[in-house]
């Protein structure tokens, strides 16, 4: 799944089972919400099953 977010422009952090997302405290609402959606888009791509978002 991170190389699916990193295709996408988004580096996350992978320990084991659990997927970290440690975005910088001077973030803005948008990219949040683009971090979220490029985390459900490749959660969809590895899956083959759509994020309820």
């Amino acid at each position: 799944m991170c190389a699916a977010a990193v295709r996408r422009g988004v580096l996350l952090r992978p320990l084991g089972d659990v997927v970290i997302v440690m975005p910088p405290l001077t973030i803005t609402d948008d990219e949040i919400d683009r971090i979220a959606d490029v985390l459900a888009d490749a959660i969809d791509e590895i899956s083959h099953e759509p994020v309820v978002r």
